[in-house]
């Protein structure tokens, strides 16, 4: 049997990995096994006899997809959905801000619709719904509801958490997967940086009508220069509340002063790395890394094809921070779904990895990184493939998180 042609060996932690940038599957080797698995890339078949391994590699190989036999080309993706472009507040670093805010009129359920056909016909099996603020449209719970009809299996919807009414959560109950609430600030005393107003106890009292309606619930945290060291109190909250959280970074340009100050240097960076190993252990998806102790292979971000993102006007994007003239992939409510495919399989994105941008290619983070984030390159430098301006925090987080697994398994 050979190797997926997605299938690579690195070293980390001084321990051989064996990866699968297409499932994300990782596998560490003894001695035996990394030298027949390094005799067969280094023959260039990556042609190896499964004779050669324990039925239990060879039974881990095989739910890793490893072998080009068991290659899925059909991998399921996700995806954003922007279903309106109106929003009561203005904060910083917003993905979806642009001069359409407040001026663009929703799409008309029956547009929703025949976009969310093509999305699950795009394999789509976890969709967020955003915007804008999604809880603006009425017609939120028949969307979600539609997904669900479709077999799209997860569905979550982000808000500010400033707008919800009771009616539509209990529309919501028993077809949406979760709701998640962005918060600024861990505290009624916190100061607002993204937002300007401190509404800790409005968000406060949107998490508990979420649960009260039987509803997932969960708390999302924009980090930045100025609250990094509030993690463990945002982690303390979530606790408190029996909500789970996640922890995004703030990734915009820097327009204007307030902007600039908010975006953190290298040191700030490589004190997150420091905070959140200290957090490890926690179940939270933090900053783009897993804090349960998990390594997995990526080699590349996902953008444009098994991650997308739809604007309120039906417009296909590589992902929801690129949605950007000159980034447009395809016309949900006009190209087929033939038609849609092909245009992903000819996107720049299709041809985007890790081998290929600026910086990436001698890293021996690269195959567990992945190159970062292309929107943050674009905002930073002018350009998806330069580097991650926030690269020191994945090399201190995984130099960090290789000491704490090489500790463990001495």
């Amino acid at each position: 049997m050979k190797f997926s042609d997605s299938v690579v060996m690195f070293d980390y932690a001084k321990f051989p990995i064996l990866g699968n940038l297409a499932t994300g599957a990782v596998i560490g080797l003894d001695s035996a096994e990394e030298r027949v698995c390094r005799d067969a890339f280094e023959a260039g078949s990556k042609e190896l006899s499964t004779d050669d391994f324990s039925p239990e590699f060879c039974s881990a190989l095989s739910e890793g997809k490893f072998f080009r036999e068991e290659h899925d080309e059909n991998l399921s993706r996700s995806a954003y959905l922007h279903v309106t472009q109106r929003c009561n507040l203005n904060c910083v670093g917003c993905y979806s801000a642009n001069s359409k805010r407040n001026a663009s009129p929703d799409l008309p359920p029956a547009d929703i619709e025949v976009i969310l056909t093509k999305l699950k016909g795009m394999n789509v099996d976890s969709l967020v719904i955003s915007g804008g603020e999604p809880f603006l449209r009425k017609d939120l719970p028949d969307i979600v509801s539609f997904a669900k009809t479709k077999g799209i299996r997860g569905v979550s919807v982000i808000t500010n958490g400033t707008s919800i009414k009771r009616e539509i959560l209990q529309r919501l109950s028993g077809a949406v997967d979760r709701i998640a609430v962005s918060f600024d600030g861990s505290s009624s005393s916190s100061e607002s940086y993204i937002r300007g107003y401190q509404r800790f106890a409005d968000l406060k009292k949107s998490i508990l009508a979420i649960e009260e309606e039987g509803i997932n619930a969960h708390i999302i945290a924009t980090i930045h220069a100025f609250n990094i060291q509030d993690i463990p109190s945002y982690f303390e909250l979530a606790r408190s509340l029996n909500v789970g959280i996640n922890f995004s970074l703030l990734s915009c340009t820097a327009d204007d002063k307030h902007s600039k100050r908010l975006i953190p240097d290298d040191n700030a960076l490589e004190r997150l790395a420091e905070i959140l190993i200290e957090n490890a252990g926690q179940n939270a998806f933090s900053c783009g890394f897993n804090l349960n102790g998990s390594i997995s292979a990526r080699g590349w971000c996902g953008a444009g094809r098994t991650y997308l993102s739809v604007s309120h006007e039906g417009l296909l994007y590589p992902c929801h921070m690129l949605q950007f003239d000159g980034y447009t992939i395809a016309n949900l409510l006009k190209d087929s779904l033939a038609d849609v495919e092909e245009k992903i399989d000819n996107s720049p994105f299709s041809t985007l990895d890790v081998e290929s941008i600026s910086g990436c290619s001698n890293c021996g983070m690269k195959y567990l990184c992945g190159g970062g984030c292309r929107a943050r390159s674009l905002y930073a430098y002018g350009d998806v493939r330069s580097c991650d301006p926030y690269c020191a925090l994945a090399k201190k987080f995984y130099g960090l998180l290789g000491d704490l697994l090489r500790r463990f398994y001495a």
